[in-house]
């Protein structure tokens, strides 16, 4: 007799179905490489609308200049002292603090004539958003954006013979100025704010970097936002100083701090905070000295391969690192009569006024 409690035998024709242990980890590893294949095509498709945003922003400030000239006549100054910015400090006003009005940021303006902030500080960032470098926004307002100051790097910023667009003083061009052409001159192009915090000089031997805005994005200080303040007199030493996207650690090179990097203190119109050259390429080395007359201050971003620029006719160009940039060791030209310069196709458009004709074929 059968025990009820007995389980009938297994038909070992019945088909159990389920995933043996190797099926599982062949699927996880398929899963594992779609996620790979995948996410670089999203960050793509991220920093893509990133620097959308930024082209925007960047044509924003260049119409904003013509409807400067509609209301004034003139462009900005670089560093604007003359009434009513008379009451804001020995550096004057930046073009980018003159041009609020014209990007619907009329009471800011207010507030920084008035000298509301009472110590020269703008309680406001004006970014890129590919730039992820986090500063202490009441200390040190910033900008990714600056003005072209043209294609050389020492003196002469103060008189009507500057080859660029914007000087560092009260002298002011007009659109009539720019005989090289509005579409073949650039207006706006990109900077990197720093990383390092307060004034303090990073000392040489940048291994790591306590003193960093966030230690744990940037361990170290000696990166692409990097600036110092050596070989600030000669192009060649200080492109010759950087090895890919940091300068070279050899015992000499030190590190500015925010408060003095360009990017800073966008509203202030001394030069190194706004100001760019065309001297060496895109996403180069930037060499800057203590005061006005002599830097080096090369457009930088984190879009890859090149920066974003604004033409003085308002459009803007992608303009590529590895553009034609001439002789590094060839000798400056100051002043627009002092002829063409030695800096190739970069310094040409940054010169509003040297005759010489623009190829855009080979963009």
């Amino acid at each position: 007799m059968n025990d009820s409690t007995t389980l009938p035998p297994r038909d070992r024709g019945v088909f159990v179905a389920g995933f043996t242990l190797v099926e599982l980890l062949v699927v996880i590893a398929i899963i594992g490489v779609l996620i790979g294949l995948l996410l670089p095509a999203v960050q793509a498709a991220r920093e893509s609308a990133r620097r959308i945003t930024c082209t925007n922003r960047m044509k924003q400030l260049a119409l904003a200049m013509h409807s400067h000239v509609d209301a004034y006549k003139v462009l900005p100054a670089g560093g604007r002292t003359s009434a009513p910015w008379s009451a804001y400090g020995g550096n004057g006003a930046s073009p980018y603090c003159q041009l609020l009005p014209f990007i619907e940021q009329e009471g800011l303006f207010q507030r920084i004539q008035s000298n509301y902030e009472g110590s020269n500080r703008v309680v406001a960032d004006f970014k890129c958003p590919s730039d992820f470098a986090r500063l202490d926004e009441t200390g040190r307002p910033s900008s990714n954006y600056a003005f072209n100051r043209g294609d050389s790097f020492s003196g002469g910023y103060e008189t009507t013979q500057i080859r660029g667009v914007f000087s560092e003083s009260n002298h002011r061009l007009a659109m009539k100025d720019i005989t090289d052409g509005l579409s073949n001159t650039i207006a706006v192009s990109e900077i990197l704010r720093p990383i390092l915090s307060g004034g303090v000089m990073q000392p040489p031997g940048m291994a790591s970097c306590s003193t960093c805005d966030n230690p744990a994005i940037h361990p170290t200080a000696n990166g692409p936002a990097a600036s110092t303040t050596n070989n600030a007199g000669s192009p060649n030493a200080c492109f010759t100083s950087w090895l890919g996207d940091k300068f070279i650690e050899n015992g000499t090179i030190a590190l500015l701090g925010a408060s003095r990097s360009p990017g800073s203190h966008w509203c202030w119109g001394r030069g190194n905070y706004w100001a760019f050259t065309t001297v060496l390429a895109p996403n180069g080395p930037s060499c800057t000295g203590n005061g006005p007359g002599t830097a080096i201050l090369t457009p930088r971003s984190y879009h890859g391969g090149g920066v974003n620029a604004a033409m003085m006719d308002g459009a803007v160009r992608f303009i590529s690192q590895n553009i034609e940039a001439g002789n590094r060791s060839g000798a400056e030209r100051r002043f627009l009569s002092d002829g063409v310069g030695p800096y190739g196709l970069w310094g040409r458009l940054g010169c509003r006024a040297d005759g010489q004709p623009i190829d855009w074929s080979g963009f």
